[in-house]
């Protein structure tokens, strides 16, 4: 079995920098889980246009369709050939700021634009045909269309801190982070929660893989949270971090791919925030100690089976994790 990472890899002085310059390379990675061999791997950098030099340059959501493989950086998509890895085509707007994630469906690319708290819809040649605000106040009363965001390296605090798509029969729908919740994109008033806020173990929820009748997400304190595809309803919380046979601290998780029992969780190793309400659970218990790892958990049996630690990249940020 082959899994797809798209990470970022941060600087070496990656403690004293700020938001938004951390990075330095945008990476997929293919493994072979059973040998646990990296058997290909492609860097990519920004043109000076699409990113100034400086800001954080890393792959982040990314989505598979037929044979091509669509993924964001901060400022842009890209969409490979999966059988050649040939880069086909790059999309870059003044407009993008934090991508985070990104869904094909019906001849639509659609895009999680998580700096200007909005979904973006390009057409196949990759114009901008529709923009769906998903903050309480209008993206364009918020933001301003005459700046180039592309240069700016972050707009947090954010309100809802869209993260991730997803589709349930046909519908497309979005995980907000900061609300706990997924709602559909074209109707906001549906939507489920992920994270019971007042559950204080448990914070910032991200993706929702469709598998069969369930939803999987994760939180961020590292949890993997498995919903009811109908009820909407939770069926069960894991906690990753009591059944981790290491006994130490599981960083930061985002992303999650399910293939028959199991659960696969990038971990990313934790990295200073100065939004530090985000990441009081870090400083609970026991320290960080944790690499990045892809964490393979047995779904039936709750328990951690297996822990890959990056090889060369220690704390490589994970995103998307693809079969």
């Amino acid at each position: 079995m082959k899994l797809i990472l798209s990470m970022g890899i941060p600087k070496k002085n990656i403690q004293n920098l700020k938001e938004g310059f951390r990075f330095k390379d945008a990476l997929v990675q293919i493994i072979d889980w059973q040998s646990k061999n990296v058997i290909k791997q492609i860097s990519y950098f920004p043109p000076a246009n699409h990113l100034p030099k400086g800001l954080s340059i890393q792959f982040k959501g990314a989505y598979k369709y037929k044979y091509d493989f669509f993924v964001v950086t901060n400022t842009e998509v890209l969409i490979y050939d999966l059988l050649t890895w040939e880069l086909k085509k790059v999309f870059s707007y003044p407009s993008f700021n934090d991508l985070h994630a990104v869904l094909y469906k019906d001849g639509k690319i659609y895009v999680c634009n998580t700096g200007l708290e909005m979904v973006q819809v390009l057409n196949e040649e990759g114009d901008i045909i529709e923009e769906i605000n998903m903050a309480s106040t209008a993206t364009w009363n918020r933001f301003k269309k005459h700046i180039d965001y592309r240069t700016i390296p972050t707009t947090k605090p954010h309100e809802v801190h869209i993260n991730h798509l997803f589709e349930i029969d046909g519908e497309i729908w979005v995980t907000r982070g900061q609300k706990g919740d997924a709602v559909k994109l074209y109707d906001q008033k549906i939507r489920f929660q992920v994270v019971n806020h007042n559950r204080d173990e448990i914070i910032i929820c991200h993706d929702g893989k469709v598998k069969g009748d369930f939803i999987y997400f994760t939180s961020v304190d590292g949890h993997l949270i498995i919903i009811n595809k109908f009820s909407k309803k939770v069926e069960e919380y894991i906690n990753l971090n009591k059944i981790n046979p290491f006994h130490k601290r599981i960083p930061w998780t985002r992303g999650v791919e399910v293939v028959d029992r199991y659960a696969f969780v990038g971990a990313t190793k934790m990295r200073p925030t100065k939004f530090k309400e985000l990441a009081k659970w870090a400083i609970k218990g026991e320290p960080i100690q944790m690499s990045s790892c892809i964490l393979q958990v047995d779904l039936e049996k709750k328990e951690i089976v297996e822990i890959y630690e990056m090889q060369k990249y220690k704390s490589a940020a994970i995103y998307s994790i693809i079969m």
